[in-house]
């Protein structure tokens, strides 16, 4: 699984630790599914009630599954240390989580590309 490294201006305090650099990880299928679920709000339309995705609290879900401690990968942040986090480190969370699916999607497409001959022509 992909991963990348993402130093923070500010940095993310937990505990007595301010954390200036954290790792995102790509997520798995089971956990995408879950953000997506999670993320889906009820809401009323002229056609009646839908579920809808809100893409501000789906960023921040796949953010917070997303991030690890460098030196503890198996810390996660919580919801609350997460929303704690300032605008510009937020921000460069958000900028290396489309670098993270981009590089995830190319890896993705260059073994389609390499594993079916038909397109390796």
């Amino acid at each position: 699984m992909s991963a990348i490294e993402v130093p923070l201006q500010d940095g993310i305090k937990i505990g007595e630790t301010v954390h200036k650099k954290v790792r995102l990880r790509e997520l798995t299928i089971g956990e995408q599914l879950q953000v997506n679920t999670d993320a889906e709000r009820v809401v009323a339309t002229p056609s009646g009630y839908a579920l809808v995705p809100s893409p501000s609290l789906l960023t921040f879900l796949t953010l917070l599954r997303q991030i690890v401690l460098v030196n503890d990968p198996d810390v996660f942040v919580s919801e609350e240390q997460l929303k704690k986090c300032s605008s510009r480190d937020f921000d460069a969370l958000i900028v290396a989580s489309g670098k993270l699916e981009s590089t995830t999607l190319e890896a993705a497409e260059a073994r389609g590309r390499s594993d079916n001959p038909e397109k390796a022509s």
